[in-house]
């Protein structure tokens, strides 16, 4: 029976000289080492696959707000030349209403003088009236053509019978107020297109 308990001691006996030989234990810290260096490496590797897409991510965000940012200056810059565009266009109604008043008391004055036999008097007024007619006479058409027409065809009407020496006083007069009348229509059109 002896033997019976001897396999075991040499057993446990083994097995302590092992865990005590140096070669074994370095083999086992060699492999520990190696194995948390493997783990250290995967940990480093991941860390620089996140990082590659934190900087990826980054770089499509920063990419992304500088293309919100030029599309947003490009809208910026059109709603500036809108803004511009409409003011001109306002403006431009403004000094088109302007000559027209204008033009309606040169008439006016023309009528007058007409009325009272001073053709001279009506000749200058009516020179001045031809000169405001001049600075708006493009903006005139572009706005309303067939206002265009009818103002033009009444001014060269006009001026032909100033230029008679003996100019029908009636036909001058109706003419006049014609005219009159037509830069009355056009300040209407224009009062509703500025409206609109």
């Amino acid at each position: 029976m002896l033997r019976l308990y001897l396999i075991p001691v040499i057993s446990i006996c083994v097995l302590f000289s092992a865990c005590s030989n140096p070669t074994v234990s370095n083999t086992e810290n060699s492999i520990t080492e190696s194995s948390e260096a493997q783990k250290t490496d995967e940990s480093i590797s991941t860390a620089e696959k996140t990082t590659k897409n934190i900087q990826s991510a980054l770089d499509k965000a920063q990419l992304a707000t500088e293309k919100a940012s030029q599309k947003m200056e490009a809208v910026l810059e059109q709603a500036n030349k809108t803004a511009k565009s409409a003011s001109k266009v306002v403006n431009d109604v403004i000094t088109l209403k302007t000559q027209l008043e204008e033009m309606s008391t040169q008439a006016g004055n023309t009528l007058s003088a007409v009325h009272s036999g001073d053709f001279k008097t009506a000749q200058q007024e009516f020179a001045q009236l031809q000169k405001n007619w001049q600075q708006i006479k493009h903006p005139v058409q572009k706005t309303s053509p067939e206002a265009y027409r009818e103002i033009n065809s009444y001014l060269v009407n006009i001026d032909t019978l100033l230029k008679q020496p003996n100019p029908n006083h009636s036909e001058l007069a109706r003419k006049l107020s014609l005219l009159a009348d037509s830069n009355l229509a056009l300040l209407d059109i224009l009062h509703a297109k500025n409206n609109h």
